[in-house]
């Protein structure tokens, strides 16, 4: 839907029919009674995440006092530069930690979105990184996945080496291990308030949409657009 409110509202009446859903979606626009449902309730229900995030608080909280206070002045080096190695070990310990718990995070949420019967969200929160990580779609911005893209895709490479004219796909496997999420039927409420952008969003973010549903009543609530010439086609 193009609103959180219709959001929920759908999710509430999937769920009065017997479905589990999963509402994907800051805990602050959720109704507060569907908080349970939503991706950020699974993963906290999930041991290893929690772990992992508990872990990467540590750590951060461990650099942060040291950067602060000057601990471990004690241990430098002879060389001079013993603060500096130091606080840049802490800051790779860190740094690690924070990765390992997205991947635990990713790995929950990947296993929470496949139990699901349906996934709701606001059309922007279709882009969800963890809905799009469960999907197979590779964060350019993570070397830990590119990384992992580059493996999978060099096997379907002659020699190893990709033509320059060709582009390979950044699909791989979900993080939990197994086969890319694949979310072929789409359902869009409110599709008449909706602006074009936004009922985009959840038809391609997965690139795996395969049938598109769109509800709406012309007669309600029209799309949003502030511009001059948004009603006379030039726009």
């Amino acid at each position: 839907a193009f609103s959180n409110v219709g959001a929920d509202n759908l999710a509430d009446q999937m769920m009065k029919v017997g479905l589990k859903v999963v509402r994907v979606g800051r805990a602050s626009s959720v109704s507060e009674h569907l908080w349970a449902y939503t991706l950020d309730a699974a993963i906290d229900r999930d041991p290893d995440a929690q772990k992992a995030l508990e872990n990467a608080v540590k750590a951060t909280s461990n650099l942060t006092s040291r950067s602060s206070n000057g601990k471990g002045v004690e241990k430098r080096r002879k060389d001079g530069n013993g603060k500096r190695i130091l606080e840049e070990h802490f800051r790779g310990l860190a740094t690690a930690a924070v990765k390992a718990s997205i991947k635990a995070s990713n790995i929950a949420a990947a296993r929470a979105l496949r139990e699901a019967d349906v996934i709701v969200s606001t059309s922007i929160g279709a882009a969800d990184p963890r809905l799009l990580a469960a999907c197979g779609i590779v964060n350019d911005g993570d070397d830990n996945l590119k990384d992992q893209n580059k493996i999978n895709t060099a096997h379907d490479k002659p020699n190893g080496r990709s033509p320059k004219s060709k582009t390979y796909a950044t699909r791989r496997d979900s993080p939990d291990g197994l086969p890319a999420l694949t979310l072929p039927f789409v359902i869009i409420d409110e599709a008449c308030q909706s602006v074009e952008p936004a009922s985009l969003i959840p038809i391609t973010a997965t690139d795996s949409c395969r049938s598109v549903v769109m509800l709406g009543d012309p007669c309600q609530l029209p799309p949003t657009v502030i511009s001059d010439n948004s009603g006379d086609g030039s726009g």
